[in-house]
C-alpha cells in the first residue's frame, strides 16, 4: 500500500526567521501525518469491505489519540458475510473495543505519570502531541496498564510458587547481583487515612565509575532494576525474586548479596532457589536457604 499527501508551507517574503520556519515545518509535518494516517485507514477499509461480502450499514466515526494528535476516522459497519465483526477495519488493524489511544500514547502516559502528578503529565503530553489531553485520560491509562501488569505478575507468581514451574531469565551469567530492600509508611488519601506499608526493592549487577577524569568520583548502578508495591511480605519477596530473575538472571549469578533494613512487615531475604543468601540487617547477619520445587514438594519453601 502506498499513500501520498502533498504538503506546503507559507512564509512571508521577508522578515521570517529560523523560529518561524521551525513552527511552519512542525505544523505542516503534523498535518501531513494526520492526512496520511486517515487516508491509509480509508484505503484499507475499502479493501476489507469488499472482502467481507456482507451488508453495509454505513460509516461510523471513531476517535483515536495518537502521537499526531486526536484523529477522527470513519469506517464501514458491516453485518453478515465473513466480516468477523461489525467493523472489519478495527479487527484488521488491531484496535480493541473501547480503545482510545495508540500503544505509543499509552506508554507515554505511564512514563510521564511516573515522574509527575496527573495534571502536569497531561500538560506535557498535550504539548508533545499538539492537542489537549485531560488529566483524567492520564489516570485512566495508568490504571489500565497497572491492572494488566498486576494480572501478568500474579499469574507468573502463581505458576512458579504454587504450581512449581521453573522460571529462569534469558541472559548471561553476572559476577554478582545485589538486591537492596526497604519499606516506608504512607497515609492513604481515603477517608480515615489508612496507613500503608510501601515496600521497595532495587537490584543491580555492581557499580561502575561515571568518569575517569572527574575530580570527584561518582558511581552508577549497573543494570538497575526497581520494584515496589503495597503487598504482604510473602508476595513482595516472591515478586521481587521473579523481577530479579527476569532482568538480571539471579539464579545464574556467581555471587548474590541481599541487603535489607530491619523494617516491620518486610522480609529480609528473597525467595531465591538453590542459593544461600547472606542478608545484612541492622546489627546482625541472617542466612536463609530456599529450595526449588520437587516431585514430593511442589512449592517453594525456606529451610
Amino acid at each position: 500500500m502506498q499513500v501520498e499527501y502533498l504538503v506546503r508551507i507559507s512564509l512571508p517574503d521577508e522578515g521570517w526567521d529560523v523560529n518561524m520556519l521551525e513552527e511552519a515545518c512542525w505544523k505542516a509535518s503534523r498535518e501531513a501525518g494526520q492526512k496520511l494516517f486517515i487516508s491509509a485507514l480509508e484505503q484499507r477499509d475499502k479493501e476489507l469491505v469488499v472482502l467481507a461480502n456482507g451488508e453495509n450499514k454505513g460509516k461510523v466515526p471513531r476517535w483515536l489519540t495518537t502521537r499526531l494528535g486526536h484523529i477522527c476516522f470513519h469506517r464501514q459497519k458491516v453485518h453478515g458475510g465473513n466480516a468477523g465483526g461489525s467493523y472489519p477495519l478495527d479487527k484488521a488493524i488491531g484496535l480493541q473495543p473501547r480503545q482510545k489511544a495508540t500503544q505509543w500514547v499509552q506508554m507515554r502516559r505511564c512514563e510521564l505519570a511516573a515522574w509527575n502528578t496527573y495534571r502536569p503529565a497531561a500538560e506535557l503530553l498535550s504539548v508533545e502531541i499538539g492537542d489537549e489531553v485531560s488529566h483524567g485520560a492520564i489516570w485512566y491509562g495508568v490504571q489500565k496498564s497497572g491492572k494488566a501488569l498486576r494480572k501478568e505478575e500474579d499469574q507468573r507468581r502463581k505458576a512458579v510458587f504454587e504450581y512449581g514451574e521453573v522460571f529462569e531469565g534469558d541472559g548471561e551469567e553476572r559476577e554478582i547481583v545485589v538486591t537492596e530492600m526497604d519499606a516506608t509508611m504512607l497515609h492513604s488519601q481515603e477517608k480515615g487515612r489508612k496507613k500503608l506499608t510501601v515496600k521497595l526493592g532495587v537490584m543491580y549487577s555492581g557499580k561502575e565509575l561515571e568518569s575517569e577524569t572527574a575530580k570527584y568520583k561518582r558511581y552508577r548502578l549497573k543494570e538497575k532494576t526497581l520494584y515496589g508495591g503495597i503487598e504482604d511480605p510473602d508476595e513482595f519477596g516472591e515478586k521481587l525474586y521473579l523481577k530479579s530473575e527476569e532482568k538480571l538472571c539471579l539464579s545464574k549469578a556467581r555471587h548474590q548479596l541481599v541487603l535489607g533494613a530491619a523494617t516491620p512487615g518486610l522480609k529480609t531475604s528473597l525467595k531465591a532457589p538453590t542459593s544461600w543468601l547472606s542478608t545484612s540487617s541492622i546489627g546482625s547477619t541472617l542466612w536463609s536457604r530456599f529450595i526449588r520445587p520437587s516431585p514430593t514438594n511442589p512449592s517453594w519453601y525456606r529451610s
